[in-house]
């Protein structure tokens, strides 16, 4: 679906509000290509940048809270021994976060150069969401799971989205 089609979506009737027309163009997007749930979040980001030129879905995106986000870089030192099942149970904590009403974006990031070494790309809209993800099951589970197998302590260094 290209910006063509989303703007042809505003255009219809049907269609009474910003909020619909990213709800159906967001829905059409996942019905018809099937995307996984780490491919979730990409659509959405794109979804948000494509309806920006709509003028139908302007007022949407600011009720949305536009394009400011909560950051947070976790940075990951995991023992040699360990990867596989760290990069494991990421990817398990990671297909839960997404599904969090306030989750922007999650992504797991590993270094060429050194294979042992992470960044936990955590984008929430807003400090609450992000905090609030520090209290479900998944992440609990994954902060206990993985506890043993850090290199070193890991950090979390927040960033705030600056809009485009």
């Amino acid at each position: 679906m290209d910006s063509t089609t989303v703007l042809s979506l505003t255009q219809r009737r049907e269609i009474i509000s910003p909020l619909d027309c990213i709800e159906e163009s967001y829905t059409r997007i996942l019905g018809n290509h099937g995307f996984l749930v780490n491919g979730r979040n990409a659509i959405k980001g794109w979804l948000m940048n494509t309806l920006a030129a709509c003028d139908c879905c302007t007022g949407a995106i600011s009720e949305l809270g536009g394009f400011s986000m909560y950051v947070t870089l976790v940075h990951v030192h995991v023992k040699p021994e360990n990867v596989q099942e760290f990069i494991e149970a990421s990817l398990e904590n990671a297909r839960e976060s997404v599904k969090e009403p306030g989750n922007v974006r999650f992504d797991i990031l590993q270094m060429e150069e050194d294979p042992t070494r992470f960044i936990l790309y955590e984008a929430y809209r807003t400090a609450e969401d992000s905090a609030a993800h520090k209290n479900t099951p998944h992440y609990l589970k994954w902060r206990e799971v993985v506890a043993d197998w850090m290199a070193e302590p890991r950090k979390g260094v927040v960033y705030k989205g600056i809009g485009a």
